[in-house]
Parts: structure tokens; sequence; C-alpha cells
């Protein structure tokens, strides 16, 4: 009756009608890891995400809650903290309504995916093709995990689960579809989307451009990409087989490199505060 995660579903909807001051999630793993430590052994846990992050990261494949099975407690500001019973003695992560900072905190990628690219020349028509798109969509249920549109609004991208049959089975759906609407349909099979989550990081100028240089150093094509302030997320389409290095890559230069420049910072800290002793 209530579907996967009934159980965790079941402690936010106490949490919240008893105004709980937390609700613990204990499960097997221990907290949300900022990337998928089978492909990024250097991963940690995030001590702390937003919900807006935690549906970013369900939504592009990381293993972590539902977030409908939490939104009960966060709705009424009650943090959700996870935990892991191997390991009792972490702090986990603790998921709640808002959380501080602009940086990324999590790498993910969803893969099996299918890039298509609508270019429709009379921009009058751009509205009834894209009409036809998602209606095809609806129709196959075929769930659509990003789109865009380009500045010149006659081109649409999406990036869609692949489909029985592939872009040839898209492809003849919607030229049936696109019957009486002049439109050109371009159809890109294994294909990957990567996710480099964090709220306001978005916000950050230089963060796609620096994201998209490390890419590009590692050798990774990057086939669409998609950046909005308003997001928790900064997206690019890559090859379905630089997926794992992609992530790998823009781990290393947001998380492990941040983190590991930290105590630097307080050395150098440290000795300012103590050169004033070892004057005197």
């Amino acid at each position: 009756t209530r579907g996967r995660g009934g159980s965790d579903y079941s402690a936010t909807l106490l949490g919240a009608a008893l105004d709980a001051e937390e609700v613990q999630i204990w499960t097997d793993v221990p907290g949300v890891l900022s990337a998928d430590p089978r492909k990024v052994p250097s991963a940690r846990v995030v001590s702390q995400v937003s919900y807006d992050e935690a549906q970013e990261l369900a939504h592009f494949g990381a293993k972590v809650l539902h977030p409908r099975t939490i939104r009960p407690a966060v709705a009424q500001n009650i943090p959700v903290r996870i935990l892991s019973t191997f390991a009792p003695t972490q702090s986990g992560t603790v998921v709640t309504a808002t959380a501080s900072g602009q940086r990324i905190k999590a790498v993910t990628s969803l893969k099996g995916l299918i890039l298509l690219t609508l270019d429709v020349p009379e921009l009058e028509d751009l509205a009834p093709a894209a009409s036809a798109v998602f209606r095809v969509m609806h129709e196959d249920r075929i769930e659509i995990v990003t789109v865009s549109q380009s500045s010149s609004r006659r081109r649409l991208t999406f990036l869609i689960d692949a489909v029985l049959g592939g872009c040839a089975r898209l492809q003849q759906r919607l030229e049936e579809a696109f019957a009486d609407i002049e439109a050109i349909v371009h159809c890109e099979e294994n294909v990957a989307v990567l996710a480099a989550v964090g709220d306001g990081a978005a916000d950050t100028p230089s963060a796609l451009s620096r994201m998209l240089a490390v890419l590009h150093r590692a050798n990774v094509p990057v086939l669409a990409t998609n950046q909005q302030t308003s997001n928790a997320a900064m997206v690019v389409a890559v090859p379905e087989h630089a997926a794992d290095r992609a992530v790998a890559v823009v781990h290393d230069e947001f998380i492990r490199s941040s983190h590991q420049r930290r105590p630097t910072t307080n050395r150098r800290r440290q000795q300012l505060i103590g050169e004033p002793l070892r004057v005197g």
C-alpha cells in the first residue's frame, strides 16, 4: 500500500504528527555520500543536505532516501538524520528544509539515457512541436530526466530514459506526431547525465566553467549542459562509457581538493596566531 520506502515514510509521518525534535532513519549506509564509493574511493559522508539537494541526488541516480518518504518531516522543519546500524557512533547525514553553503556537496551520474534534440525551423511551430514530444513521452511512459531550450528558442534538448527499440523506435513515433509540423529530430543513445549537486553552487559564476575545464582535461566529451541559478545541481550530458571517469574527476576537483586544502589553511592560521608569542 505504501510502496518502496514505506517504513521510512511511516517514521516521518509519525515524527511530523508528534512534532518530534528529530526523526532518525537507521539503515545500512553511514549517510549520504559525496559519490559512489565503489567508483570514487575518496567519497565521504556529507554531514548536511537540504531537501532540494536530496531530491536532486535521488533524481540523478544516487542511492539515498527517496525524497517523498521524508517530505512530511521536512515540511514541518523537523530534521531527518540518516544513520548506520553498523556504525552507530557516527553522526550520519541530517536532511533539513534548507542548508547553508554554496559549494558542491556530491557528484552522481545516471546512465542508460537517450539525448534527443528537436530543431524547428519556424519559431511559431515550436509550441506545437514541444506539445507533440511531451504527448509521445506521456503515452509511452518515458521519463524525462532534463529538458532545456536554446537561446534561439528553436531548439529543444531532452535527456530521457532509454526506450524499447531505442532511437529508431523513438524517431518513428515522433515522425508520426509531427505529421503537420516541420521539425528535425536528432537522437543519440548510450548517454549519461552527470550532476554536481549543491544548493547555490550553480549561482557561482565560475562553477560551470570550472567543471567543463576539468572534463576537458580528462578527455570527457560534453554533449549538452544545463545551469540555472535556482537549481541545486549543475548538469552535463556525457557519453555513457566516460561517466565514471567524469564523476571521479569532478569529485576530485570540487570535493576532495577542497577537503585537502583545509588543513593547510588551519596550519597557516595557527602559525599566524602563534607568531606574536614567538616574537615576545
